[in-house]
């Protein structure tokens, strides 16, 4: 498979001379030796990264717009299966989902639903796209979703709560989700007693209201971004309950750093968890940094309160080691985040820029999309080495070639 991306190499050049030996009367001539007068000379090549560098062009190309405009947030590659799985909502509409008016535009527009690109940037390439049949409750207003393991993938809402907006209790979370094609988004049927169950998810636990991003660690577990308390929050959704069941009283949340961080308005922060080093790397919007948050770090305060669910176990965190990775002078509004070959990728909303850096937060090269403001949202890498990206503005999927 071809990779668009270099690697930094030298070119060794050696200057050199000998003689062969030469009579002079009875005097011995010595031969010279390449060691006497040799040199080397190292030529560095300027690094390549996957959106260009200093002798490295790189462009834009459009792989997939959609018939109808939408916020298209995220994106994530199948990790068995030649499918771009990109998340999607549609343009917020204002007012109230109250339980007095259940079908208001706003109630209807509420749902998410996904894109799935199969054979993506080929001939061959088609697309779908799905929507639970409860996607009002379990894929609220998405502004992110995470491949995991075992066919199955999570997602969580920039929302207050999953249910009607005028009710008081903050219920929302994370979902978990099968990318099997033939369970998602399919009617799962009734339960052993004949009673409905009640959309395709798997599991979903209800702790992280105003969810802003979400990223795999292992497992079943992953963790959220909490915009309304400014938190980073673990799940463990445990063994997932099946198609449209509700038990979760096997799931775990444990709460880190309340108040460290806080997000933007439709605005993802995305996060991804760098299993070489056990840190979360976090685009916090709100303060216009990166940061990256040791997962093994943390004192234990006390459990998690409200819970309105129960649970096998929820713990609040302190004392949590928070380094900055990327500061605010050179950042306006990181969004889109992704790491490969010890490079991190920020995509900057405000400004279109995809912006690469050492994992020191030393910047080695930046992009600009031409998307231009408030368009930038999800990054990823593709399998053949490629940096994909997604337009919030127009729901359209683009990647970068580099030459």
């Amino acid at each position: 498979m071809l990779l668009c991306f270099f690697a930094q190499s030298s070119l060794l050049i050696s200057v050199g001379c000998s003689s062969d030996d030469v009579e002079s009367g009875d005097e011995d001539v010595e031969e010279s030796t390449d060691d006497d007068d040799s040199e080397e000379e190292v030529i560095e090549e300027a690094p390549v990264y996957l959106i260009g560098g200093e002798e490295a062009d790189a462009f834009v190309e459009a792989i997939y717009t959609p018939a109808v405009a939408n916020e298209a947030t995220d994106l994530a590659f199948h990790p068995e299966r030649d499918e771009l799985w990109v998340v999607n909502r549609d343009f917020e509409v204002d007012g109230t989902c109250s339980v007095s008016n259940p079908f208001s535009e706003r109630c209807e527009n509420l749902g998410g639903y996904v894109t799935i690109i199969f054979e993506p940037g080929t001939d061959n390439q088609n697309e779908i796209i799905l929507e639970d049949g409860n996607s009002t409750h379990f894929m609220r207003r998405p502004p992110t979703l995470a491949m995991g393991v075992a066919d199955t993938f999570a997602t969580c809402g920039e929302a207050a709560t999953g249910n009607f907006e005028d009710e008081p209790v903050n219920f929302i979370g994370p979902t978990l989700w099968s990318s099997n094609l033939n369970i998602f988004a399919k009617d799962p049927g009734v339960d052993e007693n004949g009673a409905p169950l009640n959309g395709s998810h798997l599991d979903m636990l209800h702790g992280t209201p105003w969810c802003m991003g979400i990223a795999h660690q292992q497992g079943n577990t992953y963790w959220a971004f909490n915009g309304d308390i400014g938190a980073i929050d673990r799940y463990d959704f445990a063994a997932d309950h099946g198609p449209g069941y509700h038990d979760h009283s096997d799931g775990r949340i444990y709460r880190f750093a309340p108040g460290e961080f806080s997000r933007v308005e439709n605005v993802p922060s995305h996060m991804v968890y760098n299993h070489d080093d056990d840190h979360l790397y976090i685009a916090d919007t709100g303060s216009s940094r990166v940061r990256k948050l040791d997962a093994t770090s943390g004192t234990f305060v006390s459990g998690i309160f409200p819970l309105y669910e129960e649970l096998a176990d929820s713990r609040t965190y302190s004392n949590v080691d928070i380094q900055t990775v990327v500061d605010d002078d050179v950042l306006d509004l990181p969004s889109g985040l992704v790491i490969y070959d010890d490079v991190l990728y920020v995509g900057d909303h405000a400004t279109g820029e995809i912006i690469a850096f050492d994992l020191d937060g030393e910047e080695l090269h930046r992009f600009d999309t031409g998307l231009g403001a408030d368009a930038l949202t999800g990054l990823e890498i593709g399998p053949n080495g490629q940096l994909w990206f997604t337009n919030m503005l127009t729901g359209s999927v683009y990647h970068i070639v580099v030459e």
